[in-house]
This record gives structure tokens, C-alpha cells and sequence, in this order.
């Protein structure tokens, strides 16, 4: 034991001191965060943006024809060599190079 505390002091040293800074790093990063509510700090209403409803509880919303290309889902996806389309009666697959003009479509069981 004395062997190898003699060789390995500088690695136990640095070790323990590194655990004690990272402790002390844990503490004064998280003491601030406390909750401190009183009525009085409470944000004014005018802090928030008011968004006018419909009669039926909707909203309206208006975005660019990019934005509605990204939030449309595509007809087929294409996975490895596999392009995939979904209807009511399932998933359906294909390896055709042209899932436009294939006619051999397998159902997903």
C-alpha cells in the first residue's frame, strides 16, 4: 500500500481535488435556482399576446407555401431500395425504379 501510494499520490491528489471542484461547481450552479413566488412578482397580463379565437375555439393562422410544403406529408417514402404508399386498405411496397408506373404493388402484413 505504501508502494503505491508513493507512486500514485499525484494521481490521487489530482483526482480528489477535481471531485471536490466539480461539487463545488454542482452546488453554486444550483443554488440560485430556487422557486421565490409571491403574489406581487406575478407577470402582467399584457406580458402575453392575445390570440383571437373563432366561434368554435380555432385559430387562425397564416404561413407561406414553403411552410405548408414541410408540414404536408409526402404520398411515398422511399426506404433502401423500397418505396412505400399508405391508403385506407394499407401499406403497400414496391421495388419498381418508377413507383409511378409500377404495377407491382405487395401489401405490408
Amino acid at each position: 500500500m505504501k508502494n503505491f501510494l508513493k507512486e500514485n499520490w499525484f494521481k490521487l491528489m489530482t483526482g480528489t481535488s477535481m471531485l471536490v471542484f466539480s461539487f463545488a461547481f454542482l452546488m453554486y450552479a444550483v443554488s440560485p435556482s430556487y422557486a421565490n413566488y409571491t403574489k406581487e412578482e406575478m407577470p402582467s397580463k399584457s406580458d402575453y399576446a392575445l390570440v383571437p379565437l373563432n366561434k368554435d375555439g380555432s385559430i387562425n393562422i397564416k404561413i407561406s407555401e414553403e411552410q405548408l410544403e414541410k408540414l404536408t406529408s409526402k404520398p411515398m417514402d422511399k426506404i433502401g431500395s423500397k418505396y412505400f404508399i399508405g391508403c385506407g386498405s394499407g401499406i403497400w411496397y414496391t421495388t419498381n425504379s418508377d413507383p409511378k408506373w409500377s404495377h407491382h404493388w405487395t401489401k405490408v402484413d
